[in-house]
């Protein structure tokens, strides 16, 4: 149903405010935009849904995981892990204020960082155990970090990486074909170097989705 928006006769309350301009007596007024053209900061959040949507792979073998009940986006690299979140009701080309991957932290006994990216594709496909199969995907420019830190647990979030969101949602069709629309799949990938790091957290598979749900959330401001 489109709705018909009116603007013959504007309510009182739409004036911001009213002035003369020199001695020709013009009186400006200067009107509110209707809400319907107000914009609007909208909030998505998802959690994995599938046993396949979260992976990590073997740095030594590049096999993938994915029935672990734990993963560990920091426990030592070089380690890849990939979180694919369906569903994503955000417009093409809408302004990403901000955005944020969060995991339910086991009792972490140490302490690492790693960089978290997004899969630079339209509608990225969930993970199988083909080698390299989450460490071959192309990566966004943009990029955040995810820490945990000693005695780490419960819900942690990443710093924001709502730069490398935006290079999703501005993906424009290439020959009429493809780029981003509402309601893609969204795929976050983790990268940790070759350095000592420790520090993991549920999967999809520690409870098959619950309830609780204790598997990673993406949240991702928007506006419209």
């Amino acid at each position: 149903m489109t709705k018909k928006l009116s603007f013959d006769r504007p309510n009182r309350r739409d004036f911001l405010r009213t002035g003369i301009i020199g001695g020709a007596g013009l009186v400006v007024a200067q009107f509110a935009l209707p809400k319907e053209l107000q914009a609007q900061t909208m909030l998505w959040t998802g959690q994995i849904q599938a046993s396949s949507d979260d992976a990590y792979e073997n740095g030594s073998t590049g096999l993938p995981n994915l029935t672990s009940t734990t993963i560990g986006p920091t426990a030592g690299g070089p380690r890849t892990c990939g979180f694919r979140f369906l569903d994503v009701t955000i417009p093409n080309s809408a302004a990403i204020t901000a955005a944020t991957i969060t995991l339910y932290a086991t009792s972490t006994i140490g302490e690492g960082t790693c960089s978290v990216y997004l899969q630079a594709a339209d509608n990225p496909s969930t993970f199988t155990t083909t080698k390299f199969d989450v460490s071959g995907r192309t990566k966004t420019t943009h990029y955040g970090t995810f820490s945990f830190t000693y005695g780490s647990s419960g819900w942690t979030s990443s710093s924001d990486i709502s730069a490398a969101v935006q290079e999703v949602v501005d993906r424009q069709p290439v020959g009429g074909v493809g780029g981003w629309v509402s309601g893609n799949a969204m795929v976050v990938l983790t990268w940790m170097p070759p350095a000592f790091g420790e520090g993991a957290a549920y999967t999809w598979d520690y409870n098959n989705g619950g309830p609780p749900n204790l598997s990673a959330e993406l949240s991702i401001s928007y506006m419209t």
